[in-house]
């Protein structure tokens, strides 16, 4: 079940990002989003907003590809960086209560269900109030898991069957606060019969809501999932790159 009425907060500016081919500017103006999701949406209204799918990359952030295809992206970031970083100012001006985080996945399939590997699987987010500020993230993060547009395998339980449609997650407590930094760390190469893609990550549309977002029991059972598959997996340094 879910708030209806809990309100949808748009974030005002993209404070900084890295590793940009596409910039993360397309993850809060609604490029290629079919229903357009605005500040002041009721939740419910997110809930049932879809993002353009295709074999397009525009409307998206994506990043650049440091170790070229085939390669893993993670894998190639210099300095022993571990992650892409994005940087949002939430508000403009003041703080507010945020319950929950919305996002839609990468919206380029790279051909086909086999070459998603682009596509966001593990983010961390990062809360600072205005009188933080925007420079330095110290809190604890609120890791997501998101699903895959589609994948490599028969299982119609773990990706969104070819629609890419809001996924929301609860923040746990309710955060007050003006920034935010997003943090993605890890994409899907090498995941559920995914073997293409990989040398980027990407992520399409971010929103949040001012009320936390209840998971259905089919979401808590992917969630599950999940959690199983996560425990179960080999460190990416095993994985066969594609």
């Amino acid at each position: 079940m879910t708030n209806a009425q809990a309100a949808v907060v748009q974030p005002s500016a993209l404070l900084s990002e890295e590793y940009v081919f596409n910039s993360a500017v397309d993850t809060i103006n609604n490029d290629r989003m079919i229903n357009p999701v605005n500040g002041g949406d009721s939740l419910a209204t997110a809930l049932t907003a879809v993002h353009e799918f295709g074999g397009v990359y525009d409307g998206s952030f994506v990043t650049t590809d440091p170790g070229s295809f085939p390669s893993d992206f993670f894998d190639s970031l210099p300095d022993g960086d571990t992650d892409v970083d994005l940087v949002f100012d939430i508000t403009g001006g003041g703080d507010t209560s945020l319950g929950s985080v919305i996002l839609w996945n990468y919206e380029n399939s790279g051909g086909s269900n086999i070459s998603a590997g682009n596509h966001a699987r593990t983010i961390e987010l990062r809360f600072n109030s205005e009188a933080d500020g925007s420079e330095s993230f110290d809190g604890p993060a609120t890791t997501v898991t998101l699903l895959p547009v589609w994948d490599g395998d028969e299982d119609d339980t773990n990706d969104l069957q070819g629609v890419n449609s809001a996924q929301a997650f609860s923040l746990g407590t309710p955060v007050t606060a003006r920034y935010a930094m997003l943090s993605i760390t890890d994409n899907y190469l090498g995941f559920q019969g995914i073997t293409g893609g990989g040398d980027r990550v990407g992520l399409a549309e971010v929103r949040f809501a001012s009320e936390t977002v209840v998971p259905e029991p089919s979401t808590l059972s992917l969630l599950a999932l999940a959690a199983a598959t996560m425990v179960a997996g080999v460190a990416r340094s095993s994985r066969t790159a594609a």
